[in-house]
């Protein structure tokens, strides 16, 4: 043969080997709504760098019938490329060969991208969609999966492992995975578990399908195996590129740095707000921790599971660092057996890669019951007093009301070597808190007089008060004056970086204080009130295109003279803003569900702003509510609040609807806009996502919405609409 004739049968060959299993499977995959392996990495990797290692492999086996169908590959597709900048190794099993089954051949090209990995000091990002071991290859498919266990075990700690599962994973292929750092999976294509449903109704009698026993939902919330659960595979895939842009290549790199335009001086007024002065109303965390990082912006690991602590990463200075905190929002923010496994992996990873660790404490112990104390609790527990005592890397606490008993002790207190540990005024440190102290103390003499008694002189004037702590103990190093103060100090400690131009997280916390300050002046005045009372509202008060089309789009959808009920997140800003600073549908009011329900004064008031008698002081108020005046609930919540024999509520376009409605008060789907969310997704701005989360949401409960997102170009983006 010619140099050119051999040049030929070079590009024909790869040209065959990016057909997988031939347009027939291609389509197949298509069908199931799933993406195939290279477009996967196109979407993952930026654009023009991956380079694919062994792309001519077949297998060599010849049993039953194999002999005679060889696809160049061998059902993964493995090689290196860069995210933003950064170089990785990855590998994307094809399950349009062979089902992606695992052979030997399919086993040494993944084992080779994971060496390199290791040897080039490089994170390593497995895509996994594979049927299992190839059964007509026997033992040596099995031996194929323990050599790439082996390797997983040698990189942990060393080089980060990502794993997404974008289809079925299951027997001995779920061990890879579940050994990375961080497992991602998508609703409604993702299955992973050891033994299958038709097994599993042999054995137990057991009915179950795939989505019960291993699906994206099942791992996120139960079993706690996916850290991170998607809506779409594109999505997905974004995800992982955003992890990315927080941890280091390897183990003896600190993580990137990004500049901020957030100075590391900033003080914020609004924490003062946040943390209630009671010690048993709950508040939620999360709002603290946007209020005190870079721009607001927290990653948030494992969100759906142990939701009574939240880990993840932020930035403070443009550096990252590894966030800890309890929940008070979910079981007062107690340590149980999920907690604790899950902060001791996360913190474990921290140390591992050079991320400081920062704990926001508010715990009141751990909880109590036969199904702890029988789970394990005790050991499950001591893992994560283990993880703290033995990181090496910088380690910060902020207590922001309570810190009783040995759950003192664990999270990151002085004792076990916190580096810098700060508290609020309002923090209590205690053995217990006072009812509890009494009942010991007093036994049947243990009164609401002796708990005051006990408060006055124990709680509040010594050894649990901050100042105490701080002054007589130095447990606590600073009681601060300011509820920022503490993460002020905290930036200066971990080498803050420079500023750039405001991002859009901070004009949206911005927005969200405001909103905040109207409500406070909505228990004192009344809900008609408006900007003139506690207001103005600052002309450069100003959100993202993306949300002020959210919220031009859910004033539409409601009934005249209705009331909106947000989820307290993006589309609670968005509705808010357009409502008052641009003056959009004055008939409406907005009110964030959360703050309906946990705040007792505000129900209050609109249970007399709206006439519906002291009866309907208490949760009661929204039923006795739909009874007079219309009703819609923003479509960021998962589901309307009470709905069934309470409530009756009806879809609309971005809202569920009960209450008495007017004949014109129904929008057609065509008439909502989503030019705003288009440019947003094309320009990656940060908070297109929510609004996209929301937007799905609004197309499965009301698929007439469809043809108004095909006009911006979006059907790609909402997984319903493309079935």
């Amino acid at each position: 043969m010619t140099m050119r004739e051999k040049l030929e049968l070079l590009q024909q060959k790869r040209s065959e080997s990016e057909l997988g299993g031939g347009p027939d499977r291609v389509k197949t995959q298509h069908d199931k709504g799933k993406m195939t392996a290279r477009e996967r990495l196109d979407v993952l990797l930026d654009p023009r760098t991956f380079v694919e290692l062994d792309r001519f492999v077949t297998h060599r086996s010849t049993d039953f019938g194999l002999g005679d169908e060889r696809y160049l590959g061998d059902g993964v597709v493995t090689g290196y490329g860069r995210i933003e900048g950064r170089l990785v190794y990855v590998f994307a099993q094809d399950f349009t060969v062979f089902g992606g089954s695992l052979s030997e051949a399919h086993a040494e090209k993944i084992c080779k991208v994971m060496d390199l990995a290791v040897r080039n000091g490089a994170p390593i990002i497995g895509l996994n969609d594979s049927g299992g071991a190839r059964i007509q290859e026997g033992v040596v498919s099995l031996g194929g999966y323990a050599e790439i266990f082996l390797r997983n075990t040698l990189a942990s700690g060393v080089v980060p492992q990502l794993s997404a599962i974008l289809g079925p994973c299951a027997g001995g292929a779920v061990y890879s995975p579940a050994i990375t750092d961080f497992v991602f999976m998508v609703r409604g294509i993702s299955y992973m578990f050891v033994t299958g449903p038709s097994v599993v109704k042999t054995v137990t009698h057991e009915e179950v399908d795939f989505e019960s026993l291993g699906g994206a939902n099942v791992h996120g919330a139960t079993s706690g195996v996916a850290h991170f659960v998607h809506d779409s595979e594109p999505e997905c895939l974004t995800a992982m590129r955003t992890l990315l842009s927080f941890i280091p290549s390897n183990n003896l790199d600190s993580p990137p740095i990004r500049p901020s335009n957030d100075p590391v001086d900033r003080r914020d007024e609004d924490l003062l707000e946040i943390v209630p002065d009671s010690p048993t109303k709950p508040y939620d965390m999360r709002e603290v921790i946007r209020h005190v990082v870079d721009d607001g912006e927290f990653f948030e690991v494992h969100r759906e599971f142990a939701g009574n602590l939240l880990v993840g990463f932020v930035r403070l200075g443009g550096r990252p660092v590894g966030v800890i905190a309890n929940q008070p929002a979910v079981l007062a923010g107690v340590l149980d057996i999920n907690a604790s496994l899950k902060g001791a992996r996360f913190i474990r990873f921290c140390d591992a890669f050079n991320f400081p660790l920062l704990t926001f404490e508010d715990v009141p112990g751990f909880l109590p019951g036969v199904a702890q104390e029988h789970g394990g609790i005790i050991k499950h527990g001591a893992k994560l007093l283990y993880a703290y005592c033995e990181a090496t890397v910088p380690k910060l606490t902020v207590i922001t009301r309570k810190a009783y008993g040995g759950a003192y002790d664990v999270m990151n207190s002085k004792h076990i070597r916190g580096d810098y540990n700060v508290a609020w005024p309002t923090a209590e440190i205690a053995v217990m808190g006072p009812k509890g102290a009494v009942e010991i103390l007093y036994k049947a003499d243990a009164t609401e007089e002796r708990e005051a008694e006990y408060r006055e002189k124990f709680s509040e004037r010594a050894h649990a008060s901050p100042h105490f702590a701080a002054q007589d103990t130095l447990w606590v190093r600073a009681v601060l004056d300011t509820a920022d103060g503490a993460l002020v100090r905290a930036a200066a400690l971990l080498s803050a970086a420079g500023a750039n131009p405001e991002a859009d997280s901070a004009r949206v916390l911005r927005v969200g204080a405001w909103s905040a300050r109207s409500r406070l002046a909505w228990e004192e005045l009344g809900t008609a009130a408006g900007p003139q009372e506690w207001g103005p509202v600052p002309a450069d008060l100003k959100l993202p295109p993306v949300l002020e089309e959210l919220g031009e789009n859910l004033l539409r959808a409601c009934p005249t003279w209705g009331i909106l009920l947000t989820a307290h997140a993006a589309d609670s800003y968005a509705a808010w803003y357009m409502r008052f600073s641009r003056g959009l549908r004055p008939d409406l009011l907005v009110v964030p569900l959360a703050a309906s329900r946990a705040d007792p004064v505000l129900q209050a008031r609109l249970a007399h702003d709206l006439k519906l008698g002291r009866r309907s002081e208490s949760a009661t108020w929204l039923p006795e509510t739909v009874k007079h005046r219309p009703v819609c609930v923003s479509m960021g919540l998962d589901r309307p609040p009470e709905a069934g024999s309470r409530i009756a509520w009806t879809a609309r376009p971005l809202v569920w609807v009960a209450g008495p409605e007017g004949k014109h008060d129904h929008v057609p789907p065509g008439d909502f806009v989503f030019a705003a969310l288009r440019m947003a997704l094309d320009g990656h701005e940060v908070w297109a996502e929510p609004a996209l989360t929301l937007y799905r949401r609004a197309a499965r409960a009301t698929p007439a919405l469809c043809g108004a997102l095909a006009t911006f170009r979006l059907i790609g983006e909402i997984p319903s609409c493309r079935r």
